[in-house]
């Protein structure tokens, strides 16, 4: 191979993962209602996704989950619960059988999850930032 085409193979590889890398991490925001609360901290989501918290501020909380195989869920679970994807389900297997909750609503999609909380006032949810709409407002970030 010639020195050129290596250096335009090279450049493409780059390029690539350039794209790739910022599909991957995308940026999940934790929405709520707008009658909800306006600002929540990790280890607030945290506790709500775990089943530990199901109050804010005195009022019931429902958290609502994206079904399981979808990225953004997988990152959500990796980056603020601190689980991955089998580990957070085992937890909820093992929550449910021992009778001390059940796991979050899951929905199919993160407009779904856009449309529930915007039309649930008690509800927050997770998504890729970029689907975020005025119905909805962002509390963690």
């Amino acid at each position: 191979m010639r020195s050129l085409d290596v250096k335009k193979i090279v450049a493409s590889i780059l390029i690539t993962l350039t794209t790739l890398t910022s599909y991957v991490h995308a940026k999940i925001v934790v929405i709520a209602n707008p009658a909800g609360p306006d600002k929540l901290t990790k280890a607030q989501v945290k506790k709500i996704y775990l089943g530990k918290s199901k109050k804010l501020g005195g009022k019931k909380v429902e958290a609502i989950n994206l079904k399981s195989g979808q990225e953004t869920r997988n990152q959500f679970l990796s980056g603020v619960v601190g689980k991955n994807a089998n580990q957070y389900k085992s937890y909820w297997a093992r929550r449910v059988f021992t009778g001390k909750g059940k796991p979050p609503k899951e929905v199919g999609s993160e407009s779904a999850v856009v449309s529930y909380v915007a039309s649930h006032k008690n509800a927050i949810g997770f998504v890729d930032e970029s689907k975020v709409t005025s119905k909805v407002k962002i509390v963690y970030r």
